[in-house]
């Protein structure tokens, strides 16, 4: 059995990292933190309670429902495919958490190897 909370905290901190730099990048991130911490599962939770818990947003509590009713959130996938194209074309992979510099898939050392 998997942890929804955990599920949901991941994908909101995938959300906050395709905003990265902007104010949205730490709404999504405090959002995450505090549902991963948050003691009972969400599913159990009405939206208002859920809109209650520190950082958690109408955008948040979004993604939130999306996932409790489907499994997947396709607000998360649609913002994180977009955000992959702009840096694929920027010469980045647009994996996620993958500073440039650091990509063995980025790095210009790597795809100059054999």
């Amino acid at each position: 059995m998997t942890d929804t909370n955990l599920d949901i905290a991941a994908l909101l901190l995938d959300l906050s990292e395709a905003y990265r730099p902007s104010p949205k990048f730490w709404g999504y991130k405090n959002a995450s933190r505090s549902i991963r911490r948050h003691p009972e599962f969400l599913a159990d939770l009405t939206d208002r309670e859920i809109l209650k818990i520190p950082g958690v947003g109408p955008a948040s509590l979004r993604v939130v429902r999306e996932y409790l009713d489907t499994g997947a959130s396709p607000t998360v996938e649609r913002v994180t495919a977009a955000n992959a194209r702009r840096s694929r074309r920027a010469g980045h992979c647009g994996g996620t958490f993958c500073p440039q510099q650091w990509c063995r898939r980025c790095s210009p050392s790597q795809s100059e190897a054999p």
